[in-house]
């Protein structure tokens, strides 16, 4: 799998000699010690190339993990731009909502990983429209492969507007006949809200930042009423920037009625322009590993110590 990685870095700067392609990448090598006692390495690079002119953007990106000795088609597709349209072919990441871990729209192109709820995903085959209503207004459709649901082909429609500052989305999605309305906007903190039709879900969210010490303390917190189990789950997180290299934070999930909990802890350090280090603890009870595996698919351990080095190139 190491020696694949290496062609791969090999050919795609052949790309980028022989057809002027814009030629980026990124290595992860990742220890992971679960449970405190099975250890893993893993390396991971993403490889891509780009080329473009005033009308039309080609992109492909590879991505190899010797975790799961694959190498796969991570994106690749070719946008074409035409006054206020835009339209884009291929698999590639598609990203609607305002939520973070509780995003109804987003879950119809991947699943939300709670360690990560804004981590890249690998891309859907899919063919988006957008069109673009003066400065303010946009219009998308996309017909989509479901990843989520055995790969079946949907169809997605969204109205993003902004009104007095606030901005205002309406997604629907055919197969569930299913609307989404969102908004997001400023009350002296960030505040958003979601509503979905299929289930009557509720999604509140706020945001807010200020000082201490020359230095900025995000603090987020996200709330989503489910009600068909008439419960809330409670989603908080909070990060501080040191310096300009290190940074902190720290991540708690939370359902009040069941008593689960997933807590995550991380500490970033910025090496240089080109490579940085994170460390992270993350913990969780029996109760949430249960709901990981059905969110994600897989099990998750109960204690996890990972040390990831990023490389950029």
């Amino acid at each position: 799998m190491k020696k694949l990685i290496y062609v791969l870095i090999t050919f795609f700067e052949i790309l980028s000699f022989s057809f002027g392609m814009e030629f980026n990448g990124e290595l992860n090598n990742i220890f992971v010690l679960e449970e405190m006692k099975n250890e893993k390495l893993i390396n991971q690079v993403k490889l891509s190339a780009n080329v473009s002119n005033d009308d039309i953007l080609s992109k492909i990106t590879l991505e190899g993990n010797t975790g799961t000795n694959e190498v796969i088609l991570y994106e690749g597709y070719v946008e074409s731009y035409k006054k206020n349209f835009v339209l884009t072919l291929g698999k590639q990441r598609l990203t609607w909502g305002l939520g973070y871990l509780f995003n109804p729209a987003n879950n119809y192109f991947a699943v939300i990983n709670p360690e990560d709820p804004k981590v890249e995903v690998e891309g859907i085959n899919s063919m988006k429209l957008r069109y673009n209503i003066g400065e303010l207004s946009r219009l998308e459709g996309i017909v989509f492969e479901n990843k989520v649901k055995d790969k079946e082909i949907d169809y997605g429609l969204r109205y993003t507007t902004i009104f007095n500052e606030w901005e205002v989305m309406i997604d629907y999605f055919k197969k569930d006949n299913n609307f989404i309305l969102e908004t997001k906007g400023n009350l002296g903190i960030g505040i958003w809200g979601i509503w979905t039709s299929q289930d009557n879900n509720i999604v509140i969210g706020e945001d807010y930042s200020f000082e201490i010490w020359d230095r900025s303390l995000y603090i987020m917190n996200e709330n989503m009423y489910i009600k068909a189990e008439e419960k809330w789950i409670d989603y908080i997180s909070y990060s501080y920037q040191w310096d300009e290299v290190l940074g902190f934070s720290q991540i708690l999930t939370y359902y009040p009625n069941q008593k689960s909990y997933y807590i995550n802890n991380s500490i970033n350090y910025l090496i240089n322009d080109y490579m940085d280090i994170n460390f992270s603890y993350n913990i969780m009870n029996e109760d949430f590993k249960n709901i990981a595996k059905q969110m994600l698919g897989k099990e998750l351990s109960l204690e996890e110590l990972k040390i990831e080095v990023s490389t950029y190139f």
